[in-house]
């Protein structure tokens, strides 16, 4: 079956979608941001990236109409506690083609780290049990983008947590 898709990352709707698997329930959980929220903020230019969203101007979020302050404030708190989620769910959310939930949960058990997974090579993606060869060229390529690694620069300096808690020194 042919599929067409737009290629481009920048692209308004592929960024809109990338932000609803990234604050889906399997992904960073960021219970409040649901579809509209979110395609809201993109057409307003909020969101430019995933990164975007831990820093939003909250204050400016707070004089949007239909959102009251507690409202903003449990979105708030629902963006800060995304931060601490598990390594396996920042792999899910970043919307690697190919990897699911599953595969995200056998990158973390191997590489422990998001900069170790960085560092691997696609043979030694490759060689994680239950990961295949195309998963391991889709996770090293998705990893080498520049504008991807921008994004994941702009996770790590908002605290978002790229380690597991029993992260060893590598692959």
């Amino acid at each position: 079956e042919a599929v067409r898709y737009c290629t481009n990352s920048a692209c308004p709707a592929q960024l809109k979608r990338h932000i609803h698997h990234f604050v889906s329930r399997g992904g960073m959980d960021i219970e409040g941001l649901g579809e509209k929220l979110a395609n809201r903020f993109v057409d307003l230019g909020m969101i430019r990236d995933l990164g975007d969203i831990y820093s939003l101007d909250w204050e400016s979020i707070t004089q949007l109409e239909g959102l009251g302050e507690v409202s903003v404030n449990n979105l708030r708190a629902a963006v800060e506690s995304s931060k601490q989620r598990p390594l396996e769910r920042l792999i899910f959310a970043l919307g690697i083609p190919f990897v699911g939930e599953r595969s995200s949960r056998f990158l973390a058990d191997r590489f422990h780290s998001l900069d170790n997974l960085i560092a691997a090579d696609a043979d030694t993606i490759d060689s994680v049990p239950g990961i295949g060869s195309v998963q391991a060229q889709s996770v090293h390529d998705f990893l080498h983008k520049a504008e991807n690694l921008t994004v994941i620069d702009k996770l790590r300096a908002a605290g978002v947590r790229m380690v597991d808690d029993d992260a060893g020194d590598g692959p």
